[in-house]
């Protein structure tokens, strides 16, 4: 059966991803009473562990302490055996635990304040024991904590393919439990104040479209085995004619989300991953990860979920498919889908009036990638060079 296999857990961690440095920013500017004062309530969800243990025993010590000051500043005979601050806090611990008062620490009938102030700390008490529980519950219960078990690949692998370039990650399930409908997105950020595109943060937000693994366009992920997603840089791809190089200088990140819901809660659940330029691998791909064992069992072995085997460079004669023709395409007619990031390209000028320019402009740009690729074969090159050749001509006539 595919949904039975075995993990190997060798190297099973699941820190893997770094910090989407995108989704995580710091707030400058604002007031902290306001932001986390006025709303205490996911204030208390959010804070770390070791933060929310403290803020927990402090709330009920507190407590203990303010009413154990009012029961000692009582007559003496309202409390029975309250001879020092000791027994009045011993006092106000029993009297918010409801533990039952015995011995000589029990309050006098007819002292109506110290009566006054037990029902008080009680009526309190069930309210700080109820509004903690749930903050606790729905800390303990909270999908984030599910995404911890969503792994993704370290780096991401460029691999050229048919003369085209594709970027691809790996995404897994750890758990054997299932997660529905897991959808994926590729967001593509990029700090440009100038740009005339970019919002008031000076960030150009796109979305990629992405594949599955067996190269047809699809967002939702199957998640039984760890899974491939790629995004193909085809002239209509924001990263058209881009390297690394290229994407750092435009401090360029990419954003991975995944969003699915939890079979077992129905929580919702989203994880996210961020890579760098510089986590992208030239000319490389993952190794498999899942192998059928002699029991018949597939296993999955996460020692080897994020290392990558290269490839090497296509042969030329690979990649005359892809961009030769491409080419015959441009020059035969303008294309209705493809358009050159005129903005952004230095080898594009002026605003084209016919379809001869759009041709042109287009086999501008397409020859610009073809001349970026030092594994492009001399004929493609050649192609390109009378084809622009023939279309400058026409223009000019």
């Amino acid at each position: 059966m595919l949904g039975t296999f075995r993990l190997n857990s060798a190297d099973l961690s699941l820190s893997s991803c770094r910090k989407q440095h995108g989704l995580v920013a710091r707030r400058t500017g604002l007031s902290k009473t306001i932001v986390y004062g006025t709303d205490l309530f996911h204030t208390m969800l959010h804070i770390p562990k070791g933060r929310f243990c403290l803020v927990f025993f402090a709330i009920y010590l507190f407590q203990y302490a303010v009413f154990g000051l009012l029961y000692y500043l009582q007559a003496e005979h309202c409390i029975k055996g309250v001879k020092h601050y000791l027994h009045a806090l011993w006092f106000s611990v029993q009297t918010a635990a409801t533990i039952g008062y015995g011995g000589d620490l029990s309050p006098d009938p007819y002292c109506s304040v110290t009566n006054a102030l037990v029902t008080c700390q009680v009526i309190i008490s069930l309210l700080t024991d109820y509004s903690m529980l749930g903050i606790v519950f729905t800390r303990f219960a909270n999908p984030s904590s599910r995404t911890s078990t969503i792994r993704f690949s370290k780096q991401m692998a460029m691999t050229h393919q048919n003369g085209i370039w594709r970027l691809t990650f790996r995404v897994a399930n750890v758990r054997k439990h299932q997660i529905l409908r897991p959808e994926i997105r590729i967001l593509l950020l990029r700090f440009n104040s100038k740009h005339p595109d970019a919002d008031d943060a000076g960030y150009l937000h796109q979305e990629l479209q992405i594949t599955s693994g067996g190269l047809t366009p699809s967002k939702i992920a199957w998640l039984g085995l760890p899974t491939s997603m790629s995004h193909t840089i085809d002239a209509d791809s924001p990263l058209s004619g881009m390297m690394p190089a290229d994407m750092e200088q435009e401090d360029m990140e990419i954003l991975v989300l995944l969003d699915g819901i939890d079979a077992t809660t129905s929580g919702v659940l989203q994880a996210r991953c961020s890579y760098q330029p510089s986590d992208i691998q030239l000319n490389e791909k993952f190794r498999p990860v899942v192998r059928r064992a002699s029991d018949g069992m597939l296993t999955v072995n996460f020692a080897a979920f994020d290392l990558l085997s290269n490839t090497g460079p296509e042969t030329p004669a690979d990649l005359e498919v892809g961009q030769a023709s491409e080419l015959v395409a441009l020059a035969q007619g303008p294309s209705s889908t493809y358009v050159p990031p005129a903005a952004e390209s230095s080898w594009l000028s002026g605003t084209p009036k016919n379809q001869s320019q759009i041709r042109l402009q287009q086999l501008q740009a397409l020859c610009a990638t073809i001349r970026m690729d030092e594994d492009i074969s001399d004929n493609v090159r050649s192609v390109c060079a009378a084809l622009y050749d023939n279309l400058s001509t026409a223009d000019q006539e």
